[in-house]
């Protein structure tokens, strides 16, 4: 996965040919401007409307061809490979591994390309990083409710609102859904560093 501003010279040739872009192609010294062109064109505008994110983000295969946007992935089409690394960092090792989280660590290791310590909504979380705050935040959660229970996400997240920590922090208690935020690192993404919201939100103490 790549954006406009981290693709490779090749990658971006990759997209003004699948999309038959009326653009020069790009190379190590005009790599800034080919970024540039690719930005202002229709192509990219018309996507960015049909994204949640604030850019476009494209994916590739290892040959650096393009093979679809982000937002355009789904199981019946595509195949995620996550590393073995991977799967051990967020404790799939030794269980399987759902397309939505597979799609989601490779989201969050795009992200990791931008900043060291990533910012992640609630519903960008894998299920592990989840159970992960969870504990940390509720520390008497019955956990074994968690094999039966057909929405893991919604039960957490109401666990965790419901702790006296969530409560005594954030004076309005639908940031959760609107505007929280959990920091972590790439290199230990089940430890969570913080949660906040937007600075300039009057919600938090």
């Amino acid at each position: 996965m790549e954006s406009i501003d981290t693709m490779t010279a090749r990658q971006l040739n990759s997209i003004i040919a699948h999309f038959d872009l009326d653009l020069p192609m790009a190379g190590k010294r005009n790599i800034k401007a080919a970024r540039s062109n690719l930005f202002t064109t229709s192509h990219y505008q018309q996507q960015l409307i049909l994204t949640p994110l604030s850019e476009n983000i494209y994916c590739f295969d290892a040959q650096s061809n393009f093979i679809c946007m982000l937002s355009e992935i789904t199981e019946e089409s595509h195949v995620l490979n996550i590393t073995p690394k991977q799967k051990e960092l967020y404790d799939y090792s030794s269980k399987s591994i759902s397309f939505s989280d597979s799609k989601k660590i490779m989201f969050q290791s795009f992200l990791s390309k931008k900043s060291h310590v990533l910012g992640l909504p609630w519903t960008a979380l894998t299920e592990t990083q989840m159970i992960s705050i969870a504990r940390d935040k509720c520390p008497d959660i019955n956990l074994t409710k968690l094999a039966t229970n057909h929405n893991v996400s919604g039960y957490l997240a109401a666990c965790i609102k419901r702790s006296e920590e969530y409560k005594n922090t954030f004076k309005n208690t639908s940031v959760f859904e609107s505007c929280l935020t959990f920091g972590c690192s790439l290199d230990d993404p089940l430890h969570f560093c913080d949660w906040s919201i937007a600075e300039n939100d009057d919600e938090k103490k």
